[in-house]
């Protein structure tokens, strides 16, 4: 009896030990995660008297860019996270002084609060192509100005790239990869060599026993169906290869940035790798994100920038511009947003993408159409929706669709509105919906009175490299309006194009895919359950030892009861 006693006892003191461990590896941390930040110092604007002017690409608030991020410090420093994570374009314009600037505010902020910042680089950060002049950022550079940042506390530096690994609380560490393509402006790739060295740092952590969470600035996976396609520059040229490795390695939280979207996707594999990607902190809706980690769960809270202290705003913004941005940021950011769709809209459809996406050949009829019509359409996006005359709704009638009643003046106001929703995460405009089908109504209205007389060879050419790019190559011979509500075995054209559209070829564009976007609880990495992945090895054995206990008290109930008696705490 006395061994049995003195095994209890044994187990008692384990148990003690992993319930100890346990606890220590579930209290994790917490970081509040920024993107996108695109710091430039502008000392002054010209106004034309439009109030949303002046503003960078997709409405960046780019003239009151420090005012943005100085709020987001001050916020982070009265919160209780321990860390601050930037996933890259710190900077705008690779500006070795903007790059100072920012740095010099990083370090009064590490120095106020205690609290450790983190960055890895973006394409706006670092010189992608040619020669980095003295005013510019290289990657040597970066690393030299962002030491402090990340750098100083590596416990390796890759010398081929900004990538880093460092250590965190609680048996996490962080993996900050460069994702730039070097040589290709915008694009983001990991090379081989690059691969290696991140494969070498997932040993290092498996065998210290970490946990890597990862952070970079490119989108490793598409976050709505044919992401890639459309937007090229913005995934990981090799990310279904990234994915995947990342998914045998066990990296089951990555931090990206770039497209200016809040977004949450999901790569199930080994182990489900989920990418977080965050929306700029200048553009609409001037989000950011606070992550907490426990083993159990990483719960992501979304929070807005509404107002700034614009004390030291550029010179040059009216009296009218001022009270705007001080009485509500966000909405002055939705403003700006909107004034800046139409060259938004313009850059993307510019003919010579068309013609790559559609992958025509350049000296073609239906290539020189598409130089003829794009301008066009760009010109209808403005045109009022509805009433006589130049209008999108009589273009519709003539093509024998009719568009939902709305409030929406133009097609760009309506495309505003498709953007700002996936900036903002959680979008939910279903197929019915009069946002969806006025859309796609008023495109094929536009589409049908913009080729009317063009030759039937060039909309038969259209029509098919159109279904071909969107992978919908099964689709050949689809020519017409009244094909496609035939092909669906219903006579709407507009429902017919809907369901093929979104349901085969843009999923995700206008209902967001699970998980959720901003408040939202994903799995930790010790819950590996959906993964049909075991779980660890202590936790296993914690839950053995748990019920050998139990089922030893319930054996030897009556010396249990004599060991409570002097002293020894009540099991299970």
């Amino acid at each position: 009896m006395k061994k049995i006693i003195s095994v209890l006892l044994a187990l008692v003191l384990t148990l003690s030990v992993f319930g100890i461990c346990a606890a220590a590896a579930d209290e994790g941390f917490k970081a509040y995660v920024a993107t996108d930040t695109h710091y430039q110092k502008i000392e002054s604007v010209t106004p034309d008297g439009n109030l949303y002017h002046p503003h960078g690409s997709l409405g960046k608030l780019d003239a009151v860019s420090p005012q943005i991020l100085r709020q987001f410090l001050a916020e982070a420093a009265e919160s209780d996270a321990d860390y601050v994570f930037i996933s890259g374009d710190i900077t705008d314009k690779h500006s070795f002084s903007d790059a100072q600037a920012v740095a010099g505010m990083f370090a009064a902020f590490e120095e106020e609060t205690g609290k450790q910042i983190f960055v890895i680089n973006g394409n706006h950060d670092v010189v992608t192509q040619g020669e980095a002049s003295k005013s510019d950022v290289d990657i040597n550079t970066f690393k030299g100005l962002y030491h402090s940042f990340g750098y100083d506390e590596a416990l390796a530096v890759d010398e081929n790239s900004c990538s880093y690994v460092a250590d965190l609380k609680n048996g996490y560490r962080l993996l900050a990869v460069d994702s730039c393509e070097y040589g290709a402006a915008g694009h983001g790739m990991l090379s081989e060599k690059l691969l290696s060295w991140i494969e070498v740092q997932v040993e290092a952590a498996k065998a210290d026993g970490k946990k890597l969470v990862a952070m970079m600035h490119h989108n490793m996976m598409d976050h709505f169906t044919m992401e890639g396609r459309l937007f090229e520059a913005f995934v990981l040229k090799n990310g279904e290869e990234v994915c995947k490795k990342f998914s045998e390695w066990g990296i089951r939280a990555v931090f990206t940035g770039h497209f200016h979207a809040s977004d949450v996707a999901v790569y199930e594999g080994k182990t489900n790798v989920y990418e977080i990607e965050t929306t700029s902190l200048i553009c609409y809706p001037l989000a950011y994100r606070e992550a907490t980690f426990t083993d159990d769960a990483i719960e992501l809270k979304r929070h807005i920038i509404s107002r700034v202290n614009l004390s030291d705003a550029p010179d040059g913004y009216l009296p009218e511009q001022i009270a705007m941005m001080s009485a509500d940021l966000n909405t002055y950011a939705a403003g700006a947003m909107r004034d800046a769709v139409p060259g938004y809209v313009a850059s993307f459809l510019s003919a010579q993408k068309v013609i790559s996406l559609l992958k025509l050949d350049a000296d073609s009829d239906a290539a020189k159409a598409v130089e003829r019509l794009v301008p066009a359409v760009l010109a209808d996006f403005e045109k009022p929706i509805y009433g006589e005359g130049d209008t999108v709704e009589t273009m519709a009638k003539a093509a024998g669709i009719e568009l939902p009643a709305s409030g929406y003046p133009t097609v760009n106001d309506l495309i505003t509105v498709f953007i700002a929703a996936h900036a903002k995460g959680d979008e939910n405009f279903d197929k019915n919906s009069v946002e969806v089908r006025l859309l796609i109504g008023a495109m094929m209205a536009i589409f049908a009175g913009e080729t009317e007389n063009e030759s039937a060879s060039v909309k038969d050419t259209l029509t098919d490299s159109f279904f071909s790019a969107a992978g919908l190559k099964g689709l050949s011979g689809v020519t017409g309006l009244a094909d496609l509500g035939n092909l669906a075995g219903d006579t709407d054209p507009v429902g017919a194009v809907t369901d093929l559209l979104l349901d085969v070829a843009l999923e995700g564009v206008t209902v967001d895919k699970a998980p959720a976007d901003n408040d939202v609880t994903l799995p930790g990495y010790a819950n590996t359950s959906e993964d049909g992945v075991v779980l660890s090895f202590l936790r296993k054995l914690f839950d053995f030892f748990k019920k050998f206990i139990r089922f030893l008290t319930i054996l030897f109930a009556d010396r249990i009861t004599q060991l409570e008696e002097i002293g020894l705490p009540k099991l299970g």
